[in-house]
């Protein structure tokens, strides 16, 4: 509970660059400062990722009726064979796969050979399966392309293969979701604690050298920028929720992050606050 305390206490003081605090902060040990910064990213964005599942969890339910949906009206004459890493169809022409959504229709995937894979966009499906490839795209005009392979998809696929998987799909979709979402915790975690210490390491590498004269140590710029990134990553995480684009997000964060690591350098080295005048009372 202490330690809950203090981490509070720290993030509390770390919003917003406060010379008096600044500077017992630098005082205390890099290890203290270094365990804010390490719970501070674990902390921040499990808090977010939770309510960003929160947010989008109604689609869980629009995903069940569409898997629904998909399995249950996939033709009993249409057979697809993955043989030698490719994909063979008995049918002469693509086949569309649609869910509807709230009285729209949304094609969930498309079976066309001959297609090239930037035809999904057009096609405006979230799955397209090609003589030699498996398309994904998140209707943004963007699609990853996979190469078929037998641990992709199985050697047939039909009604009835279908029909034998679908029980086990629905019943275990929930715990699938789950353990994807923990490893996609832990791969955000993990993506944002080595990208936002590198760029930390070259602001405090750059201040460094900046300010030599004045015999600042590394290690000392590094512990303000660990304290300095606090408010950064928070608003990262609420233009998050509101799905601005990744590469914004990313750029804004860096810049706030040097302007709050200037700041608190500016603060901690720099300022010199003006001593208190007291005024005597005129007789």
């Amino acid at each position: 509970m202490g330690k809950v305390k203090t981490f509070l206490h720290v993030f509390r003081h770390s919003l917003l660059p406060d010379f008096q605090y600044d500077r017992k902060i630098i005082k205390t040990p890099f290890s203290f400062s270094c365990k804010y910064y390490l719970t501070l990213i674990l902390f921040v964005q499990t808090l977010f990722f939770f309510l960003f599942i929160l947010i989008h969890y109604p689609k869980y339910s629009l995903l069940k009726k569409i898997l629904y949906q998909t399995t249950n009206n996939f033709p009993p004459s249409l057979s697809i064979t993955i043989e030698n890493n490719q994909a063979y169809s008995n049918y002469n022409r693509p086949y569309f796969a649609w869910a509807d959504d709230e009285n729209k229709k949304l094609l969930i995937f498309v079976m066309d050979e001959y297609a090239k894979p930037d035809k999904i966009i057009s096609y405006k499906s979230l799955a397209m399966l090609t003589r030699n490839q498996l398309v994904i795209s998140d209707l943004r005009q963007s699609a990853q392309f996979i190469l078929l392979s037998p641990t992709i998809l199985p050697k047939s696929i039909n009604k009835q293969t279908i029909a034998n998987v679908r029980p086990t799909l629905q019943n275990d979709l929930e715990g699938l979701l789950i353990i994807l979402a923990v490893a996609l915790l832990g791969a955000v975690v993990f993506v944002i604690l080595v990208g936002e210490t590198s760029w930390l390491v070259m602001i405090a590498l750059i201040a460094r050298l900046l300010l030599c004269r004045r015999r600042v140590s590394f290690s000392k710029l590094l512990q303000a920028a660990f304290h300095a990134v606090t408010f950064p990553l928070i608003i990262t995480n609420i233009c998050l929720l509101f799905d601005f684009p990744i590469t914004l997000l990313i750029r804004n964060n860096l810049l706030l992050s040097l302007i709050f690591f200037v700041g608190l350098v500016y603060e901690t080295y720099i300022f010199k606050p003006l001593p208190l005048i007291h005024h005597r009372h005129l007789r």
